[in-house]
């Protein structure tokens, strides 16, 4: 599992928990993640690498990072550049550190058959989205849902900020605010598990040959360009 120092914090490979999720297509690979060029920027990638886990085997690994440490209540700034390609899946995200739920997906994005994130002229699929358990133990969400593409830059750097405390938990796209909520029963449960941060690349369960053959041949990688954490 490669790690290695950035942005003030130790950041490694996949998840503190593994490197392979039961319910993807893909596996997080060492190889997926370049080292900080001379921007200070990591590059984050799709590759066929084919392993076997949970019993079958996963052609394509993908770039994951994330940092193993419980952050408490503050202000998360998570910058990158979006991936060029079709059926891809790249997120950034802030996920429960003692337990799951909660998550904080600060933008979740799509592309499908054509590799554009829009959903329509107003639209792009740039999505917010929460986790949470309700009063009876079920996984519950708020959200997804597209956002204004006014509020985004396809394929520029973009600014995800995530704000956790006792009073609210809000997400801005540069600056602007695209998701918000204060109820304190899933305000409580950030608070109680503590969150740790996610950048990744993926794909989704269409993507095949033809998208990573397009994707190699001709489409902008994954950009991470910043993180920075203030507590509340």
């Amino acid at each position: 599992m490669k790690k290695f120092y950035w942005k003030g914090w130790e950041w490694q490979t996949g998840h503190p928990w593994g490197i392979a999720h039961p319910d993807e297509k893909v596996w997080y690979s060492d190889s997926c993640i370049s080292d900080p060029d001379e921007n200070d920027h990591i590059t984050l990638d799709i590759k066929i690498e084919p392993e076997k886990f949970y019993d079958e085997i996963r052609t394509f690994s993908v770039g994951v990072i994330s940092v193993n440490h419980g952050f408490g209540p503050g202000t998360f700034t998570m910058k990158c550049i979006m991936p060029e390609g079709t059926n891809l899946w790249p997120a950034v995200w802030l996920t429960g550190f003692k337990s799951w739920p909660p998550e904080l997906d600060l933008c979740e994005a799509y592309t499908y058959a054509k590799p554009d994130y829009n959903k329509n002229f107003l639209m792009r699929r740039f999505q917010p989205n929460l986790h949470y358990t309700n009063k009876n133990g079920k996984h519950k969400m708020l959200g997804p849902k597209n956002t204004f593409k006014c509020r985004t830059d396809e394929y520029g750097e973009n600014t995800f900020t995530g704000i956790i405390n006792p009073e609210k938990i809000e997400i801005l796209y540069n600056g602007f605010r695209v998701f918000r909520t204060i109820k304190k029963d899933i305000i409580s449960q950030f608070l109680e598990s503590g969150v740790y941060p996610v950048f990744n690349v993926s794909v989704n369960s269409s993507f095949g040959m033809n998208d990573y053959n397009n994707y190699v041949n001709g489409g902008k990688k994954m950009k991470i360009t910043g993180f920075n954490y203030v507590p509340y």
